[in-house]
């Protein structure tokens, strides 16, 4: 009795040990799956058409059509930023004519127990910034690093008015309280690091 007993607790140890191997080899699965949709999403081709002022953008699961206005060059001071739910690159930023009004105002207004913070943070606006090629989405990753700094960024591009904004084929909404604004960019660069 006991040798039988011995040999189904021995069944047993080897049907467990072959069931965590198995449980093993589907996470292991499921991480390289996963992986490799994120890679598809965040560095699938970018397809940029366009025609006159009419713009249409392809990439990571996103479609946007849209009319350009007219090329610009404009510059913001940078609260923070970051990759929205759908890898699209948002940044809090308070255009620099605000900027400039607000610091002649009240001094300090980015910090939050500053005599102008709830200026500085009514003024906060949320940028998309849609890089025109590789370069300057580069360009766009190393402003993310600095983002806790308070850098002035340049962007020269021109501002998209949205006619359709599709992601995974389904219709996009900002999260964003008052909404996104989008640029279509040609270059990016940090004019000053700390804003003071």
């Amino acid at each position: 009795m006991r040798a039988k007993n011995i040999r189904h607790e021995k069944t047993a140890l080897r049907l467990k040990a072959a069931s965590g191997q198995g449980n093993i080899f589907i996470l292991i699965i499921l991480v390289v799956v996963i992986v490799g949709l994120v890679n598809f999403f965040v560095n699938s081709p970018r397809k940029v058409s366009i025609d006159g002022n009419k713009v249409s953008i392809k990439f990571g699961g996103h479609t946007i059509n849209a009319v350009m206005e007219d090329a610009c060059s404009l510059s913001f001071l940078v609260n923070n930023a970051f990759y929205n739910n759908t890898r699209i690159p948002s940044f809090f930023v308070i255009p620099m004519k605000t900027a400039n009004k607000l610091k002649r105002q009240y001094g300090d207004f980015v910090h939050c127990d500053s005599p102008g913070a709830r200026a500085g943070q009514e003024s906060l606006q949320t940028i998309c910034l849609l890089p025109l090629n590789k370069a300057v989405e580069k360009k766009i990753r190393k402003i993310m690093k600095e983002r806790y700094n308070l850098p002035v960024i340049e962007i020269a591009g021109a501002k998209l008015d949205i006619n359709e904004h599709r992601y995974l084929s389904k219709m996009y909404s900002s999260y964003a309280p008052q909404g996104e604004e989008y640029y279509l960019i040609e270059d990016v660069s940090i004019t000053q690091l700390h804003y003071q």
